[in-house]
């Protein structure tokens, strides 16, 4: 039990963070692309007993519309299931309007699609990593986990997404 606190307690400081988007691209539909093309080879329903991974923002599923003044709350969770213990890829991406990003451990924000950290699998609910206003635009976070622990995203993969529209 202790080891697992160790690690709940590491990915919680790993992942607050603070992110600054810059409004000026138009490239959501191509990052889009990258992980739906994965969802489509992997499949959208989990097994019974699969990690499932939840993903919110400002409480729920999604999509969700607010003002550029508005702060965003990204929280998190994991039903590590059956699963509990083994080891995987974690994953943490936004589909921005300047592009792709990832957090990365120990680094923060980086462009592109990242492995965010290795870690086991373990449940936890309602972890808080992300809270800031965004800029105008249409944005698409992304948590997942993938159980072949190579650093790509790859099969098999259980992700959640949430879906934030912001309005001037």
């Amino acid at each position: 039990m202790t080891i697992l606190r160790e690690i709940k307690h590491c990915w919680m400081l790993i992942l607050i963070v603070v992110m600054t988007i810059v409004e000026t691209s138009s490239m959501v539909g191509a990052a889009d692309l990258n992980i739906e093309a994965v969802a489509d080879m992997t499949g959208s329903i989990a097994e019974l007993g699969t990690a499932s991974p939840d993903i919110k923002a400002n409480g729920q599923d999604g999509p969700i519309t607010v003002s550029s003044i508005t702060p965003v709350s990204i929280t998190l969770g994991l039903d590590a299931g059956i699963q509990i213990g083994a080891f995987a890829d974690w994953w943490f991406v936004s589909s921005t309007p300047v592009g792709l990003y990832s957090w990365v451990y120990p680094a923060g924000w980086t462009p592109g699609l990242i492995t965010a950290i290795q870690l086991p699998l373990f449940g936890f609910s309602g972890l808080e990593m992300f809270r800031s206003t965004l800029p105008v635009g249409d944005y698409v976070f992304y948590f997942g986990v993938d159980t072949t622990p190579d650093n790509v995203l790859n099969s098999p993969l259980i992700y959640d997404s949430v879906e934030i529209h912001v309005i001037p």
